[in-house]
């Protein structure tokens, strides 16, 4: 089962919600996680466990992780997302906090709960 997740910050920047983790059928090959994407200032979703992941809207695969340390401020207790990827990778999380945002460039983003998806 995965989760429903959207972002927002103080400027005005908000996504719709995205799918985050896998599926019934494709949790061993697909774990959606947030990225920035530089190139669209965007936050797009890809495949954490795929190599060399890209920008769903423009291929770019000069991405960003939001699991980066360097793209977060302010860590608050609880996750937004996490699961469980196996003893080799351990847990994938995207803490509460903020994170930097694609838009203003200010650690102001937020990720919040949307829903669940399977």
């Amino acid at each position: 089962m995965g989760t429903l997740v959207y972002a927002q910050c103080g400027c005005g920047y908000k996504t719709e919600n995205f799918a985050l983790g896998g599926g019934m059928e494709n949790f061993q090959t697909y774990c959606g996680f947030p990225y920035l994407c530089p190139t669209c200032r965007e936050v797009t979703v890809a495949n954490y466990l795929d190599a060399t992941p890209s920008c769903d809207s423009c291929g770019t695969k000069s991405i960003t992780s939001y699991a980066t340390r360097a793209l977060m401020g302010e860590r608050e207790k609880g996750n937004a997302f996490d699961k469980y990827l196996g003893p080799e990778r351990g847990t994938l999380t995207l803490p509460q906090g903020t994170y930097l945002c694609p838009k203003c460039e200010k650690k102001t983003l937020r990720f919040e709960w949307g829903g669940m998806w399977d």
